[in-house]
This record gives C-alpha cells, sequence and structure tokens, in this order.
C-alpha cells in the first residue's frame, strides 16, 4: 500500500484537481492544475497535465539529492498571493513532510514545471491546520513514481 498518492481529478474547473493523499496520519491537499494549464502554450488540461508530472520529477530529483540534516522545498501551490511547499527535512533514512508557504515568492512568478527556487529557509510559514508526516525515503521515491504513471493514465 501506498504512503502517498498524487492523482488527478477532473472536475471541469482547474482548481482543487490535483489531490495529494497522505495516508498516515491521514490527510487529503488539493491544489491547482490551473497554473500549469496557463504556463504556456497549448493550454489544454493535457498539457498541464504533463507539466504537473515534470514538477513531480523535479521533486525526485530533490528528494533524491537530500543529505541528512538538510531541508529542501517542494513546490506545489502556485497562487498570486504565495508559493505553496512541502518542506522535507531527511533524518537518517526517513524524509519528514510538513505543508507551508512562503510569502516572499509569488507562485504566479515563477514556472511550475521547472521551478528554481532557492535557500528559502527563512521564509518558510508552517501551515499549523496539517500535521508533519514521515516517510522513508525509498518509499517516498516510489510512491511518487507510481504516482507519475498513474497521473497520466
Amino acid at each position: 500500500m501506498p504512503h502517498i498518492n498524487i492523482k488527478y481529478q477532473n472536475n471541469h474547473t482547474g482548481l482543487k484537481d490535483i489531490i495529494i493523499e497522505i495516508f498516515d496520519p491521514k490527510i487529503i491537499f488539493k491544489f491547482d492544475l490551473f497554473y500549469f494549464i496557463l504556463e504556456e502554450e497549448p493550454r489544454t488540461i493535457n498539457k498541464g497535465k504533463e507539466r504537473f508530472v515534470q514538477l513531480l520529477y523535479f521533486w525526485i530529483k530533490e528528494i533524491r539529492s537530500i543529505k541528512k540534516d538538510e531541508y529542501k522545498y517542494l513546490p506545489i501551490s502556485f497562487t498570486e498571493n504565495y508559493l505553496g511547499v512541502f518542506k522535507i527535512y531527511s533524518s537518517n533514512k526517513n524524509v519528514i513532510f510538513k505543508y507551508g508557504y512562503l510569502t516572499h515568492l509569488f507562485g504566479d512568478k515563477i514556472k511550475p514545471s521547472s521551478p528554481n527556487i532557492i535557500d528559502v529557509h527563512s521564509y518558510f510559514k508552517e501551515d499549523n491546520t496539517t500535521e508533519e508526516f514521515v516517510i522513508l525515503k525509498k518509499e517516498l521515491l516510489i510512491d511518487v513514481e507510481k504516482s507519475i504513471h498513474n497521473f497520466l493514465s
């Protein structure tokens, strides 16, 4: 059973149609494909999904390269007011996830499929309405890779 699942749920709006399920503790996040569709021409749902998958490949690169006691930030929500991110911290073989946001970067100023954000640790604001969760790094990589396949199906 996966520990994290990322899927697309077409609600015909482009809003809250990227679903990220965490299974322990049970947390569901909903994000917008809209920003991936708007990134560039052609502006279609299928192109938006392909661009989102490019973001997931960026996540995989970041997860693979994280070192013990290091923080990385995985962008997910690209709004006009903030950039929503998962802050990940590596401790031994585990990765600790916490959702939050950066208010000094605006999501609509960043290319969602290939974000280039650097040292933002001091700007991170935790979302106190969600719990952090812990997952083995190896299992996280497997779950994200499976989600890529399922997302495009």
